[in-house]
């Protein structure tokens, strides 16, 4: 929808097909528009609207149009012009209907309607093109009253834009045997572990190729075209049958043109829309039916007949652009960070940070001074990563060589490799380079934001399975727990901190861990 205003009537409303790009939307003193263009900018529609010019002048309109219209015959591709002009293009001999035809004639475009479109008999909606292009194959007016103006349905003479094509990756998990699974599992374990590695980042690659050739054997990765067709989950085989009907009917009226033939098809179509509304009705009943217990199912099921997605982006080209400039973005705000904590000196009174690292700064002057000994982190055993493992959420991380519900299934078997992971990492001072990967998601801070600012973002993130089991065993069996404790009271959304001052630590040997919530927006 176009710009509101607080008088009745006007505006623009537009409903386009996804692959179609609005590009502007610009009000004028005396008129509105917006631009809308494919892809690859070779075919645009310019929808213009102009309030009723009762008592007004339309010398400024004509000047103003006729600029606007320069800068659209600039436009590369074909071009279509329409919208609600308010003008009466039915009476040529009016001043200004000639000086209007004389700037269209004049630019090389013509204009195609030339029947009443409104109640009054006047026609003021407009089909504008080029005078050497034929993108309007053919148009005609529908003869039903919705409002003052009749409905204008023409036929473009261009390529019709086919159903673009994914591919989707998957594995067939059905299909395994998991007795064998378990055996060939085993041996690829074993194989890793008695090459004792003592590199943990040898280990985690090690018992990452041992999931994946198992996996690649017993469930290998199959591609398949999957054509991208919105098909609402409500859309079932009354509705088919009724939206069939329903055309079939308007064939035959719009064949005969009888009045028989046009009640006929009216009837259809109220029995078409009665159709769609009680099957919707009954489908959304029916899953809220389903999910009386969870509230997360209820909101889900809620925002779905809304509109309401989470997957908002900015606009762009390609994908690649997009996921560019997000890290370009995501980048620049750890550098800036950073640079502001190297640059603070709490004993200056000349040092400045960003209003948005306020609450950073705040957080390492107000720390407490906590003392005790850290000679070493406590290992894990088997029977307590289980236990760890157990009560994880069954999610998984695209990363992840193996699902973390196969993985629970098959626990007894991984146990020893993903012990020996844990233990080294501890022992050794070194968190895994593989572990620090996570896939990222920018979600718009707040729905009423600009969705094209950068700055409106923050970062979601998924972890590995290991690298949250890392996290939970620290705060779990650490002897500074205090220190934990005080990372969940002194919290500053979006950004978490675990401070850790005044540790009693060998000389000889200096380890630092650093533990990172999925909301924190940079890395130590």
């Amino acid at each position: 929808m176009n710009f509101p205003r607080g008088t009745r009537g006007g505006g623009i409303g537009i409903l386009h097909k996804s692959h179609l790009k609005l590009e502007n939307r610009t009000f004028q003193e005396t008129f509105e528009y917006a631009l809308i263009s494919n892809s690859s900018c070779t075919l645009n529609f310019v929808v213009v609207y102009r309030p009723d010019p009762s008592g007004v002048n339309t010398s400024p309109f004509l000047s103003e149009f006729e600029e606007f219209f320069s800068n659209v015959d600039l436009l590369s591709g074909r071009t279509l012009v329409l919208g609600d002009f308010n003008i009466h293009c039915d009476l040529p001999s009016k001043p200004e209907v000639k000086q209007f035809c004389t700037i269209l004639s004049s630019m090389g475009y013509r204009q195609l309607v030339d029947v009443p479109m409104h109640r009054l008999l006047r026609t003021l909606d407009l089909l504008i093109v080029k005078d050497n292009e034929t993108l309007v194959s053919e148009w005609d007016i529908n003869p039903t009253y919705y409002s003052d103006h009749l409905i204008i349905n023409c036929v473009l003479d261009v390529t019709r834009v086919m159903i673009s094509k994914t591919f989707r990756v998957s594995r067939n998990f059905k299909a395994i045997d998991h007795q064998i699974f378990a055996t060939d599992l085993a041996e690829k374990i074993n194989s890793v572990l008695e090459q004792g590695h003592i590199n943990v980042n040898d280990l985690v690659k090690g018992y990452n190729n041992a999931c994946l050739n198992v996996l690649d054997t017993h469930a290998p990765v199959k591609s398949k075209p999957r054509s991208v067709r919105y098909k609402p989950k409500w859309y079932n085989d009354n509705v088919i049958k009724a939206r069939r009907e329903r055309r079939r009917y308007e064939r035959r009226w719009r064949k005969t043109g009888l009045d028989a033939d046009y009640q006929i098809y009216i009837d259809a179509k109220s029995t078409a829309a009665d159709v769609i509304v009680r099957e919707k009705s009954n489908f959304y009943k029916n899953k809220f039916a389903d999910c009386t217990c969870s509230y997360k199912d209820i909101y889900k099921t809620v925002n779905e007949p809304l509109n309401v997605s989470g997957n908002v982006l900015p606009d762009s080209d390609t994908s690649a652009e997009l996921a560019n400039n997000f890290c370009e973005y995501f980048v620049g705000k750890v550098n800036k960070i950073r640079c502001e904590l190297d640059m603070y000196d709490p004993c200056s009174s000349n040092s400045t940070t960003s209003h948005e690292n306020q609450s950073v700064v705040s957080c390492i002057e107000n720390q407490s001074v906590v003392s005790c000994n850290l000679f070493d982190f406590q290992l894990i055993t088997e029977d307590d990563l289980c236990k760890i493992i157990a009560k994880c959420p069954t999610k998984s991380c695209p990363l992840d060589p193996m699902p973390t519900w196969l993985v629970k299934q098959h626990l007894e078997t991984l146990a020893p490799i993903l012990t020996a992971i844990v233990n080294v990492s501890l022992s050794s001072g070194v968190f895994p380079a593989e572990l620090s990967k996570a896939v990222i998601t920018p979600v718009l801070k707040k729905p009423s934001l600009d969705r094209n600012l950068l700055s409106n973002y923050r970062r979601s993130q998924i972890c590995r399975l290991w690298a949250n089991l890392l996290r939970k065993w620290f705060l779990l069996r650490s002897p500074i727990t205090s220190m934990s404790m005080s990372c969940r009271i002194r919290t500053s959304q979006p950004t978490k901190f675990l401070t850790v001052p005044r540790l009693r630590l060998p000389v000889s040997r200096m380890t630092f861990l650093g533990l990172l919530t999925t909301s924190v927006p940079f890395y130590f």
